[in-house]
């Protein structure tokens, strides 16, 4: 997948730790003509080890004679939606908006991030436990595009189709170093649980990647099948879809009214097509994200939080 980025100037996230170098090694190696720049947020969690791991993104982007962004915690977290209780959440957002200010300061293509193979297993396992939908089950994609502070950003993950294991020994076969997030042997995340897991279960890790590869091909038919819901939508809109062309419109409806795309498991869509399809049910309901949903005169109306 490295050969089919496009050519041009991109920002390449980099924590320091085995996936995120090896990218680097990687691009250098192949693809020389690429433009480059470290993106490094400090998340202030581990004290020192955070500060070396900072200097460690420095020493390579010196070492390639690349320019870098180092951002810190600090910096960042006051921009942060405050709906945002979980931690995890709140970083991957800072790490977005520090991507997406690098990208449109500089004047670069989108963001290159570290994901791989293992990745992929444990984001489509951690979602099949939360109840999420089929499109959620295709797991990350190659290519993609989110909205950041109002402005796109387009973000590129070239180390999908790899395995952990081969960056890593990408790195030992040349005697490279890296850094370790100890953080990451902690069981207090469930992230963390899973990939244990993972990796002591060689069928599930390919189970999982089995089921991302059938959800992506089941999605696609969906996005040829379903339709848009308006805001608001009449309740016959939802009548006689399919139920599981239903249950995405309404993902689908939630998510851009401002539904948390992580809070979007199934039973919450399936409340949404309860409202829509029993009459004597609640006519109003808060989702999440405090989003309001209410039925008047058979529509169904989304309002955002005012704050």
């Amino acid at each position: 997948m490295l050969d089919d980025l496009p050519t041009g100037k991109y920002a390449v996230a980099c924590s320091g730790g085995a996936d995120s170098t090896a990218l680097v090694f990687l691009l250098r190696e192949r693809r020389p003509e690429l433009e480059l720049r470290l993106v490094h947020l400090n998340h202030q969690l581990r004290g020192e080890e955070s500060d070396v791991d900072e200097e460690f993104v420095r020493g390579l982007a010196k070492r390639f004679d690349l320019p870098a962004t180092i951002a810190r915690r600090e910096q960042l977290e006051k921009r942060i939606d405050n709906r945002l209780r979980n931690k995890s959440a709140r970083f991957r957002a800072m790490r977005r908006e520090l991507f997406a200010e690098t990208v449109e300061k500089h004047g670069l293509d989108g963001v290159i991030l570290a994901h791989h193979a293992d990745d992929q297993a444990e984001t489509i396992l951690q979602r099949l436990l939360r109840g999420a939908g089929v499109r959620s089950l295709r797991g990350m994609s190659v290519r993609s595009v989110q909205q950041v502070a109002g402005q796109r950003l387009a973000i590129f993950r070239p180390a999908l189709d790899m395995p952990c294991a081969e960056l890593r020994n990408f790195l030992i076969a040349r005697s490279e170093t890296w850094r370790e997030d100890s953080s990451n042997q902690s069981n207090i995340y469930l992230r963390n649980r899973l990939r244990k897991i993972l990796a002591n279960n060689v069928e599930l890790k390919e189970a999982m990647l089995e089921l991302g590869a059938g959800s992506q091909q089941l999605s696609k038919w969906i996005s040829a099948n379903s339709s848009t819901l308006a805001n608001p939508f009449g309740v016959s809109d939802l009548w006689d879809v399919p139920p599981i062309l239903a249950r995405e419109m309404a993902r689908e409806f939630l998510l851009k009214s401002g539904c948390p795309a992580e809070e979007l498991t199934s039973d919450v869509a399936d409340r949404l097509l309860q409202m829509a399809n029993d009459a004597a049910s609640e006519k109003r309901k808060i989702f999440p994200g405090k989003v309001r949903i209410s039925r008047r005169s058979g529509k169904i109306h989304a309002e955002r939080p005012s704050n």
